[in-house]
């Protein structure tokens, strides 16, 4: 699996500025999905489709479908479907937990997508933009205690994947605190991320059809 990625830092201003009125060049939308350009993270406006059906229906029944994916989020119990929030909570070791989830358009607010892209989310700490398995635009933030990757996969809404851990949290509020914890969280989450598109997405992409 190869990630793309590019951390929206100061020293990215420049480019940013430069790219942020223009949209990303990308290949024609097609079944399967076409391989995003590298240099896309580096454009504010991105050529998306917004008529794939969504990959997450708010339960956990994607895991009974794969059960693979259990062993590959490496899972101290079945997941769990939270009916209240529309998640789906995966314990793993270590009083820690996966969180999947499709984000709520909320009135007043741009799409959630848009808003995780530009960094408007309210979730900022160490935003970076990605192109995750080649095909799908995906940004990743820190908190605390975790790490958080949202992901266009070509539905009117991203798809979410959030780590955390319930007894860990960093005190560390510097822009090296941010990035120990990218460096420490955020693989893991782009891992699994991966496996669960690989499996419930064969060949989609944000540009899929």
């Amino acid at each position: 699996m190869r990630n793309r990625s590019l951390t929206v830092l100061p020293a990215l201003a420049a480019a940013l500025t430069l790219t942020g009125c223009t949209v990303a060049p990308a290949p024609a939308p097609g079944k399967p999905a076409p391989a995003l350009p590298a240099d896309s993270v580096a454009y504010d406006k991105l050529p998306t489709v917004t008529t794939r059906p969504a990959l997450f229906a708010g339960t956990c029944d994607q895991f009974v479908r794969h059960p693979d994916l259990v062993k590959d989020f490496a899972a101290i119990q079945q997941p769990v479907t939270d009916t209240s929030t529309r998640s789906c909570i995966v314990p793993i070791a270590d009083n820690g937990f996966l969180v999947l989830q499709q984000p709520k358009q909320e009135e007043g607010h741009e799409n959630p997508w848009v808003e995780a892209w530009l960094g408007e989310s309210g979730i900022t700490d160490h935003l970076r933009r990605e192109v995750l398995l080649d095909r799908y635009y995906a940004v990743t933030t820190v908190s605390s205690n975790g790490c958080q990757i949202t992901v266009n996969t070509g539905s009117p809404l991203p798809f979410t994947l959030d780590l955390g851990y319930q007894y860990r949290h960093s005190s560390d509020d510097s822009v090296a605190g941010h990035r120990a914890m990218a460096d420490k969280y955020c693989p893991t989450v782009r891992k699994l991320a991966g496996d669960y598109l690989t499996a419930v997405d064969p060949g989609g992409g944000s540009l899929g059809r």
